[in-house]
């Protein structure tokens, strides 16, 4: 993923968090009848309408309470990551 990327290997963490994230949301041989250990754990398939590419780009949007007037309202990043407590991504 790194290599793809074309990011330093300071993201090497963010690579590490996120391939086990889509791991546990990929069917396993190991486990019967072809589902994923995030079925094992939730009894439910997993929602994949969010998955995105890693290392691509993304804005972020800047919390309203943060808005200052006539500034922006959200600013470039990098998607890195995803967060089990969020709907947005990291």
């Amino acid at each position: 993923m790194l290599a793809h990327s074309g990011l330093p290997a300071s993201f090497l963490a963010d690579a590490i968090l996120t391939t086990a994230y889509l791991y546990m949301r990929l069917p396993n041989s190991s486990i019967p009848k072809g589902t994923t250990p995030y079925e094992q754990l939730h009894s439910k398939k997993p929602d994949l309408s969010h998955l995105r590419v890693w290392g691509c780009r993304c804005w972020v949007n800047i919390p309203r309470e943060k808005h200052v007037k006539g500034g922006l309202k959200m600013f470039e990043g990098i998607f890195v990551r995803y967060e089990e407590d969020r709907i947005g991504w990291w």
